[in-house]
């Protein structure tokens, strides 16, 4: 299962390194700072720390005003970035395993064959449908 994954965590990492790169250079070494310190004790209180789950609490309540939006929008930001890292995995690892190798469009007009061959659809209410589609 790991390997499975593996490019998803490469993915996710190198999206953070450049997310942190821009942090730093757009609000500087001590909003990064800050960020990797509450990401830090995040991930140690998941694990069960109990005086990590207090620090992260004290830092979290002793954010300035000028510190939180930045922090924030950090966070937020790498959840995009690692939502979208998500898909482009989900996209690629069924491409790799041959899901995608028609075009949608060509998977569908066979699977809509298949079942006008089956009895299971009428093959002229397909016709007809088909007939109606503007493609541009």
């Amino acid at each position: 299962m790991s390997e499975q994954y593996a490019a998803l965590r490469g993915n996710v990492n190198l999206l953070g390194q450049l997310l942190g790169q821009t942090i730093k250079d757009s609000q500087g070494q001590e909003i990064l700072d800050k960020v990797e310190e509450i990401r830090a004790l995040a991930k140690s209180s998941r694990s069960g720390n109990s005086e990590d789950r207090q620090a992260l609490i004290n830092v979290l309540h002793a954010l300035s005003d000028e510190e939180l939006l930045p922090v924030a929008r950090a966070f937020n930001h790498f959840l995009n970035l690692a939502n979208v890292a998500e898909q482009f995995h989900t996209v690629s690892r069924f491409n790799d395993v041959g899901f995608c190798q028609l075009a949608p469009l060509t998977q569908t007009l066979k699977t809509l064959v298949n079942s006008a061959k089956n009895g299971e659809v009428d093959a002229n209410h397909i016709a007809e449908a088909l007939s109606k589609l503007h493609i541009n």
